[in-house]
């Protein structure tokens, strides 16, 4: 892949993981403060937790600018007393068909990859975490490294936001 290309592709994931939740969040905001409630759902990855696919390192980053930003956004929205939640969806490898630009397409289902969970199992871990009222919903094996995550930096994060 040639640097333009490599660049091209780069944006295309910034524009799709960065700047189109931010814009989606930033533009809405008014709307959603004038609702007694409202949710903002963002997916991310475990790969923003941990970026163990070394082959995607954009991809790896613009999902931990997610992680971040959800959990920024969520922090001064409850600073401020808005009436908004902030939902952070980390899906592991989902056996989906997203994938059909690949040299093997079906590289993320189960039979090829035994982390993959199916949409089905996906749906149910997140479904178990939205009624559990999470605010960041690992599902199948980013289930456990979320929750590493936030056991390990969680009180770091909460001390330095004054949370």
């Amino acid at each position: 892949m040639s640097a333009d290309e490599f660049l091209d592709k780069a944006d295309n994931e910034v524009n799709i993981n960065i700047r189109g939740p931010m814009h989606l969040a930033v533009g809405l905001l008014p709307h959603f403060q004038s609702k007694p409630n409202a949710v903002i759902m963002n997916v991310s990855s475990v790969l923003g937790f941990i970026p163990f696919s070394i082959i995607n390192p954009v991809y790896n980053g613009t999902k931990a600018w997610l992680h971040f930003f959800s959990m920024n956004l969520r922090t001064q929205l409850q600073k401020a007393g808005a009436n908004i939640k902030v939902i952070e969806i980390a899906p592991p490898s989902v056996g989906t068909d997203l994938h059909r630009e690949r040299e093997d397409p079906d590289d993320n289902k189960k039979d090829k990859n035994p982390n993959a969970l199916s949409v089905e199992e996906f749906m149910d871990d997140v479904v178990k975490g939205w009624e559990a009222g999470k605010d960041t919903i690992g599902a199948g094996m980013s289930e456990k490294i979320v929750e590493r995550w936030f056991n390990e930096f969680g009180g770091d994060y909460n001390k330095a936001a004054g949370v």
